[in-house]
């Protein structure tokens, strides 16, 4: 059995929780997943990294092949760009929805990046599932040439299959229903509802009962880099998140000012260099006119100059609530003691646990630093540096002897 997810959002959220649900549910099965940010993983434990060569080939470590029962992939763009999944016969095929400003350094136009998620539904056999956002204004383009006969549609609006009704939300918690089942989730805001519809679709197809369903739902905890929270001493609430467009950032600051009304907003972000640079002062003004507060840093700038990708996002703010400072870890850390009572967002990187910058070859002397590609540009060289928002933030807390609480 293979399930394939794609979208510009949320896959990674909805295999890790089929992952746990289903070596939960089917003991006997040998579940293999693949995911862009996660690596491979067979029944939950980690076997390797992935890339573009090796994605969706089933071998361990030592490249011996895996018998899988389960396939559960994140169907990207580039790699169904590619073909990759061409001779793959999906079971279950997944369509979270799509963002314009995504991709576009890869796919050069947003329709090419629209045709390349449509062609997971095209060479869909007609005995296999298409699960689709039906609130999502390009799912029907995207089923145009689909040959399944069973579609199945969830989201908001009383046309879908699988109709979604978020009735109250707070800091803890989010009660919403999928028809008229209740579910008490850890995940919060409407993305997380339909990515938890979506793959409660596919649980119940499976035929899982919703007892299992719902308790599984209940349980499930949030994705290590997603809306991933810490309360500190200093009384500020840090949200790490992974929101790196225009959309998904507007949803996690709109998501936080509704569960933390009285709180200030302070949000840290950049954009990523050699990627889309349309998106940067659309993110600007977004974050600007949501925030109370905003610094603009850096984030993966790869070859680009770092000061040059700030100056595009502060070209959208026509508001005076924000500060550049060049350098992430120090952006973060002012906003982390500057602000009190105060809910600091740190987004565009969740867990990944890589900073992507040039340097002049001659000045580098970390140790920790590596070489991950093998060409130059002139005298400049691509390094990466091991180091997450996540390992930033302890260091804060450590440095400033501050108290701090997962929550």
């Amino acid at each position: 059995m293979i399930i394939s997810i794609t979208g510009s959002k949320g896959k990674t959220t909805i295999l890790k929780f089929l992952e746990k649900l289903l070596i939960n549910s089917f003991s006997d099965k040998i579940i293999l997943t693949s995911s862009s940010t996660e690596g491979m993983y067979l029944n939950g434990n980690y076997i390797r990294d992935l890339n573009a060569h090796n994605y969706l080939i089933p071998l361990d470590s030592n490249n011996n092949k895996i018998d899988f029962d389960i396939f559960i992939s994140e169907a990207t763009s580039f790699l169904l760009s590619q073909g990759s999944y061409d001779s793959l016969s999906s079971d279950f095929a997944v369509f979270t929805g799509i963002e314009e400003y995504e991709h576009l350094d890869v796919h050069k136009t947003f329709q090419n990046y629209l045709n390349s998620k449509k062609k997971l539904f095209d060479k869909l056999p007609p005995d296999s599932y298409a699960i689709v956002n039906g609130d999502d204004p390009y799912t029907e383009y995207i089923l145009s040439e689909c040959n399944s006969n069973k579609i199945m549609k969830f989201g908001t609006s009383n046309s879908n299959d699988f109709i979604i009704n978020i009735k109250s939300i707070c800091s803890s918690e989010m009660i919403f229903t999928i028809n008229s089942l209740r579910i008490c989730s850890k995940l919060l805001g409407l993305y997380n509802a339909r990515n938890l519809t979506a793959a409660y679709i596919i649980g119940e197809l499976l035929s899982i009962s919703p007892e299992v369903l719902i308790n599984h739902l209940e349980r499930f905890r949030l994705v290590d880099g997603r809306f991933q929270r810490f309360a500190i001493s200093n009384d500020n609430i840090v949200i790490i998140d992974y929101a790196h467009t225009p959309k998904s950032l507007s949803n996690v600051i709109e998501l936080i000012k509704t569960i933390y009304s009285r709180h200030r907003v302070v949000t840290v972000f950049g954009c990523g260099g050699d990627k889309c640079t349309e998106k940067r002062p659309i993110m600007g003004k977004l974050a600007s006119e949501l925030s109370d507060f905003v610094y603009v840093t850096s984030d993966n700038p790869r070859y680009e100059d770092k000061e040059k990708i700030i100056d595009d996002i502060a070209k959208g703010i026509n508001t005076s609530n924000f500060k550049t400072i060049v350098e992430r870890k120090l952006a973060i850390e002012e906003a982390i003691i500057g602000n009190n009572s105060s809910i600091i967002l740190i987004a565009g990187k969740g867990s990944e646990r890589k900073r992507i910058e040039s340097r002049d070859s001659i000045n580098i002397t970390c140790p920790n630093c590596k070489n991950n590609f093998a060409h130059n540009i002139g005298q400049k060289i691509l390094y990466s540096f091991n180091e997450s928002d996540l390992d930033i933030v302890y260091e804060i807390v450590c440095k400033y002897k501050f108290d701090i609480l997962t929550q």
